[in-house]
């Protein structure tokens, strides 16, 4: 297929448009695991959510790869990556291999194609595809066992040439509701054992096509210091023309 600016704009953005309008699915089978796993998984989400209960924002370079049938080959994005934990907005300003700006929040998901001049916006009652990324990189505990099962948990070692080895906690995750299971089959956080921050985040949907954020250079904005509000509640540049679409 080939790939038009305005193709690989929408593209990057399905993995948080595509859960707003996808059938429901049927009630997912509860999840189970031993209990000594489940608590291991719990304190990891517990030690993360407790370093970043004082952080306002999290900063972060990221590559996106996606891979979808819709796709000849995976489609791999970069850019920055701002999440204002203290407002639940997402923002990604994408630099390849378009540039585009990605806006999500409870509300409302916006994708501005900036050489297209040109913006989608989606308004619905309730964003439950961000909302679930949001409590898993925000390691928001009661949130995410609210919508998810805690499925598994690991430990590993990455080793870093002339740096300590990079230690991790892998966490993976199925949806309780069927209106997320509707979009997401499995959900598998990374974290930072050290630091802890998260890494990554990997989903599958139904058909089992993969969509990955990888995370670098984490920056941690404590609450003490001001918002910065010019990134996240940036107006569409005068002359953009923009599209309306209200999800039931």
């Amino acid at each position: 297929m080939k790939r038009s600016p305005s193709f690989v704009g929408f593209a990057l953005a399905l993995p948080l448009v595509l859960g707003l309008v996808v059938p429901a699915a049927q009630e997912p089978e509860p999840v189970e695991i031993p209990a000594a796993e489940l608590a291991a998984a719990r304190a990891v989400f517990g030690a993360v959510g407790k370093r970043l209960a004082d952080v306002r924002e999290l900063h972060a370079d990221y590559v996106q790869r996606q891979e979808s049938l819709l796709l000849d080959e995976p489609l791999v994005s970069r850019g920055r990556f701002h999440l204002a934990l203290d407002r639940g907005v997402l923002v990604l300003d994408l630099t390849e291999p378009v540039e585009t700006r990605i806006r999500s929040d409870a509300t409302t998901h916006r994708i501005h194609h900036v050489a297209e001049r040109r913006a989608e916006v989606f308004r619905f009652r309730e964003n439950r595809v961000t909302k679930a990324l949001l409590a898993c990189f925000s390691a928001d505990l009661a949130r995410v066992e609210e919508v998810f099962w805690i499925a598994g948990h690991q430990v590993s070692e990455v080793e870093r040439e002339g740096q300590e080895p990079l230690r991790l906690a892998t966490v993976a995750l199925i949806p309780k509701e069927p209106e997320l299971a509707a979009f997401i089959a499995s959900l598998t956080v990374v974290f930072d054992r050290d630091r802890q921050v998260p890494l990554k985040v990997q989903q599958r949907n139904r058909e089992g096509e993969l969509v990955q954020f990888e995370l670098a250079d984490v920056e941690l904005v404590p609450r003490t210091e001001e918002p910065r509000a010019s990134l996240f509640d940036r107006e569409l540049p005068p002359g953009t023309r923009s599209v309306e679409t209200r999800v039931r």
